[in-house]
Parts: C-alpha cells; structure tokens; sequence
C-alpha cells in the first residue's frame, strides 16, 4: 500500500538518465528552488539528472497517511501535526528510492537536497571525488547485493565511526548521520531504506541513523547545507558580539576596579599598621616623661608587632605567586605521570590465524588504546573482531612499499605508535616497558635487537651492544613518525617501490638514528612469543643482501 502511495505521488519536473560510470543523480527541490539546482548541477558537470518536485508540507494529509501505513499515530499526532514538513522531506527521499529501486538504471544514486552547497573548489573536483569513493565502495565492500548507504559532508555525531579503508568509515553506535543533504545509495540499499522507512516512528534523519549499513566519506564537507555555512558565519560574528561586550563590561566596570585596587589587602594591611603603630609611639614619647618601665616595654611590643605586619604586607604580593608557580609545577609533573595514549598498527599479510589471535590476546590489555589492522592482501584479509580494533585495506600501498605502509596510516592521535608484525605476540606489559623506553629517551624502541652499519651491515646474530631494533616489535611518538612521514615521498618512496618494500624497516630506523639524531634503544624487558618458527621474507639470500647493501651504503646506491 505504501509503495503505491509512492508511485502515486512520483513527480519529476525533468526525468533523467544515469551518466557514463552508472550513477543516477537525484536532485530533491521544491519549485521556487529549482533553477539554483539547475546551476548547482551545471557546477558539478551533471547532464541529465533527475529532477525530482518535492512535496510541499501542504501537500502532506496526515490521516491519509496514517490509513495508509505510512505514520504511526502515537508519532505523528502530537509532533507531526505541528511540524508536517518533516514528514513532506522524509516522503520526498523515499519518492526518489522508491523510482531508484524499481525504474532507476545504473547501479548507483545520488540524492541531493536543494539547499546543499558544493566544497569550496569546483563542482567538477568534487564529481570526480564521488567517483573515485565509489570505485573504493566497489572495491572493498565487494558484495554489490549488501545494501549500502554512504554519507557525504559532516553530518555524523561523535568519532566517524570505524574505518574501513582510506576514504570510508562504517557507523557505529557512537557515529551516527543525522542529516541527508548528499548521499549515495545502491539498488539493494534503496529498497532496504524504503522498506526501513514504513511507519514513520520518528524523523527521518533519526531513523536512518539506526541502520546497520551506512557509511560515511572520510573528506569532510564535499557537500554541506546552507545552515552550516550561516553557523560559521554566525559564529564569526557571535565572536566580535562576545569580544564588543567584554570591551563594553571593561569599560562600565572601571570605577569599580580602580575602587578594588585601591583596596587590596596589601593596602589594607598597611593602613591597619598605620593605624595599629600610633598608640604605641605615643607610650614611648610619655614614658620618656613619667620614666614607665611597663609603658616603654609595651610600646616597643607594638612596634615589632607593626614591623611584622608591614614586612607581611610588603612579601603579599609575592606568596600568591609562589603557591601558582608551585601548583603549576605539580600540575606539569602529574601530566607527565599520567598514562600515555597508545595506537597498535599490526600488518597482516595473509595470516588470518595469526591477526585474529594476536588481536584478541591485544584487547585484553590495559595498556593499549586502539589497534589498527592494516591487510596487505585479500587473501586472508580480517575485517571483524575486537573492540578497539580498525580493519583496513591498504592493497595498494602493499603493491608498492610493502610493510612500509605501516609507516603511511596517518590517522593517529595518540601520543605513541607500536608497529606489530603478523607473527608476534606480545606479553602483557611489554608496550607499556617499549613504550616508557621512548617516553624517556625518545627516538625509537624494540624488543627485538639488531645490527645495521657501515662497518658490519646487516646482522640479526652478533657480539656486543645492538645499534637497531627489528620494527616488527618497536615503539615511537607521533611527532617521530610525521617527521618520516614528511620526507617519505622524496626520500625514499623511489627506493622502496623498486624493491618491492624490502628495507622499508631500516628506512624508518636509519632516519630516526641518523638523520634525526634520536636514540635506538633495546628493551630486553620486552618479551614476546613468536608465533611462526620460520624467518619469513628474511631468511632469503637476496633479499638479506640488499638489506646488507642498504645498511653500508644507504638507499641513494643501494638500487
């Protein structure tokens, strides 16, 4: 019944046709909106999009639509009554997923509100961005029959939810859409969100936020509404409003505080010594006359008691401002005592057994704040389980640099990074001890000691103290890292690409001991199991000479 209703009610000022990457572009305006649209659609190099005429909130009979199963009662009685153009948009999407789902061509739609505002940069910048997230959809939520409903512009609560790969974040019951200005959908996910839609319970950005598959692109503000841009507006001129206030409060409030400097305690307290020293040197004057012993040692009390109050006086200003410098101290030394931030990147290269155990044995410790699993390959790749735990795909940078994409994940904001190997299981505690070593001598720390070179190159075995650390099991600080970060493209980059990642271990160690001059610290402490009795890639003969290579004469002539 309701799908007849939304078929009923399809109206379209112009219908249109999918573009050339199989996208249908919905545009949802009212009349007087729509020659804006027609310009917006221009600016985004869309040819032939449907344009869809909204329903008015006029046009909205609420005990029709309760008969017909599309409001509840309870809702729509005591809310919608007074706000029917909620209803009027809600209504309005399902109109334009109810014509994608059966009539629609393509595999994709993207809807719009009227009122949507495209970035600041050129519409056909940001055409191509909805492309290229799509082909990312495609490619790392394989399953075309899944539903999928992916968010544009910042509309999500809270943190962005879990990410899922460069570009997109999954929902979660802290990060949820509460707006539809610009979103795509696939076919399964229009059908899904119109059935989803029936009885309207709630508003519509409300329900939609409860669902089990949104998504949400990670490059805030592609597309954003009209309010958004006037509430940065707004809050500009909120700002010079507050700072004109204060100026007047200065201003009306003068008299008053030079009165309250006038009387401070320090002045006070001379006034009070002032007053307090008179008697007394009167006694003194008199007893020079009378001869009063009693007289003259009473005279000589009070003045030391005044000397007293005047040397309190002159020290007053000072005591403040010693207790502020103490407590400050205190305040800097507990912030340094407190429990720092830790990210955990673990690489998997097709050890699904391994992840998953090391993941969650991982969760189960204090010392850890989120874990970030970086797939180097499809095969085996693990994308669920735990909950501090990211999945991500990064099969492109895998191609080029190898684990050196443990190096390139940039979306970090705790204070320290340990980087994790697929065959290492570390015990409780041993992040914390890794961790602590940075925190105390910077530069980077392992558990795990090795030898690189001029001199002696390359070696895993050796006699005497150990110069680097295997990465596999290390820790470093955030400013640490961005500095690599920084220099990674035209430094090494070339290098890595050309041996296929080999080496991308020493890079980050060489940079950090040579070129920044920080510490390499071994933390026997640090204990750990492995899991795998082979060396991996290590144990091969090649590839051990070019990290040999590497160590006595750098990247520069190691190609």
């Amino acid at each position: 019944m309701v799908s007849e209703y939304l078929k009923n009610n399809t109206r379209f000022f112009k219908e249109g046709e999918p573009d050339e990457n199989g996208i249908s572009y919905y545009f949802i305006t009212l009349e007087k909106g729509l020659e804006k649209v027609k310009q917006k659609a221009e600016e985004l190099n869309i040819k032939n999009p449907y344009l869809l005429n909204a329903l008015h909130f006029k046009d909205i009979n609420h005990d029709e639509l309760i008969k017909k199963g599309y409001l509840q009662k309870k809702y729509a009685k005591p809310r919608l009554k007074e706000k029917p153009r909620v209803a009027a948009i809600h209504l309005s999407h399902n109109i334009a997923l109810n014509h994608f789902a059966t009539k629609g061509k393509g595999k994709w739609a993207m809807i719009f509100e009227e009122d949507f505002i495209i970035r600041d940069n050129n519409g056909s910048d940001v055409k191509q961005e909805i492309l290229e997230y799509i082909k990312e959809a495609e490619k790392v939520l394989s399953n075309e029959e899944k539903p999928q409903l992916h968010y544009f512009g910042h509309c999500y609560t809270g943190s962005k939810g879990k990410r899922i790969s460069n570009k997109i974040y999954k929902a979660t019951s802290n990060a949820r859409p509460k707006c539809r200005h610009g979103y795509i959908v696939n076919k399964s996910g229009s059908k899904e969100l119109v059935k989803k839609s029936f009885p309207m319970v709630d508003n519509g950005d409300e329900m939609w936020a409860k669902l089990n598959f949104t998504y949400f692109n990670n490059n805030d503000m592609i597309i954003y509404q009209d309010w958004q841009k006037k509430l940065k507006d707004s809050r500009r001129n909120k700002d010079l409003v507050r700072n004109m206030k204060d100026a007047k409060k200065t201003t009306l409030s003068s008299d008053s505080l030079e009165v309250k400097e006038l009387l401070t305690t320090q002045n006070v307290l001379f006034i009070l010594a002032f007053i307090f020293i008179l008697p007394f040197i009167y006694l003194i004057f008199i007893n020079k006359k009378k001869k009063n012993p009693s007289q003259k040692n009473i005279g000589i009390i009070g003045i030391f008691i005044t000397v007293i109050i005047i040397l309190i006086a002159i020290f007053y200003k000072e005591l403040p401002n010693y207790s502020n410098a103490t407590r400050n101290k205190k305040k800097a030394e507990s912030k340094k005592q407190a429990k720092p931030t830790v990210t955990v990147i673990l690489l998997n290269y097709k050890r699904e057994k391994n992840t998953r155990q090391i993941v969650k044995q991982l969760e189960k410790y204090n010392e850890i704040n989120r874990i970030v699993v970086l797939n180097g390959k499809e095969d085996q790749a693990v994308r669920e389980g735990g909950n501090i735990t990211e999945y991500i795909d990064d099969f492109e940078n895998n191609e080029k640099y190898g684990g050196a994409r443990r190096f390139l994940f940039n979306d970090l904001k705790t204070d320290y990074i340990v980087f994790l190997d697929d065959d290492i299981m570390p015990n409780e505690g041993s992040v914390s001890k890794l961790v602590n070593a940075v925190k105390k001598k910077g530069g980077i720390s392992g558990g795990f000691p090795r030898v690189c070179n001029k001199v002696d190159g390359y070696k895993t075995t050796y006699k005497g103290k150990p110069d680097s650390v295997l990465i596999g099991f290390s820790a470093v600080s955030l400013p640490t890292l961005k500095k690599y970060q920084d220099v990674f493209n035209n430094k090494y980059a070339t290098f890595l690409e050309k041996t296929h990642g080999n080496c991308e271990d020493l890079t980050f160690l060489t940079f950090i001991r040579d070129d920044l001059g920080e510490s390499v610290t071994f933390v026997p402490e640090a204990k750990f199991k492995e899991l795998d009795n082979s060396n991996g890639y290590s144990s091969n003969k090649d590839h051990y000479k070019v990290r040999d290579r590497f160590c006595k004469n750098g990247p520069e002539n190691n190609i």
